[in-house]
C-alpha cells in the first residue's frame, strides 16, 4: 500500500516496474532491518513477484504494460465492508476513515460515490457537513442487509 497507494492518488498515469518495487524495498530497509540482509536475487524474486500478484489482482495492466489502476470495488462489496466496520463498534468517522480502505486504494471521492450509490439503494443514510458525518445503516444487522437488502 505504501508504494502503490500514493502513485494512484497522484500521478497523471500511473506506472509500476520492479526497478520501482526494487528501490522501494531499499528505502524500507531503513525501518525494516531485516531487508537490509536480502540477497539481490531475492530482491528481484521478490519484486517480481510482487508485481505478477498486482497484474493479477488487476491494478497493474496486463504484460507489456506496467499502469497502475485502482480495483473496481463494487457498491455491494463496499456496502458490506462498512456495514462490518460499523456492526463492529466502530463509529461512522471511524468507519469511512480505516484503513481497510487503503487496501482498495479507495479515494475519498470514490467512498462518497459509493457511499451516494448505497444510499441510493436504501441502504444506508448518508450526510456529511465538512467534518460532521452522518451515516445510519437501514437494516439493523449485516446479515439483515444481506437477506433483505440484497435479496
Amino acid at each position: 500500500v505504501g508504494l502503490v497507494r500514493p502513485l494512484v492518488a497522484t500521478a497523471f498515469e500511473p506506472c509500476l516496474t520492479a526497478k520501482d518495487v526494487m528501490t522501494f524495498l531499499s528505502q524500507e530497509a531503513a525501518m525494516h532491518p531485516e531487508l537490509k540482509s536480502w540477497s539481490e536475487t531475492l530482491r528481484q524474486r521478490w519484486a517480481g513477484s510482487f508485481t505478477s500478484l498486482l497484474r493479477a489482482m488487476g491494478i497493474v495492466e496486463r504484460l507489456p504494460g506496467r499502469r497502475l489502476q485502482a480495483p473496481v470495488m463494487r457498491v455491494e462489496a463496499f456496502t458490506f465492508l462498512l456495514l462490518g466496520l460499523l456492526e463492529g463498534g466502530l463509529s461512522p468517522g471511524e468507519a469511512l476513515a480505516h484503513t481497510l480502505w487503503d487496501w482498495y486504494l479507495l479515494s475519498e471521492p470514490s467512498k462518497e460515490a459509493l457511499l451516494a450509490e448505497a444510499q441510493g439503494r436504501g441502504w444506508v443514510y448518508y450526510s456529511r457537513a465538512a467534518d460532521i458525518v452522518e451515516l445510519q445503516p437501514r437494516y439493523a444487522s449485516l446479515e439483515g442487509w444481506i437477506h433483505g437488502g440484497l435479496g
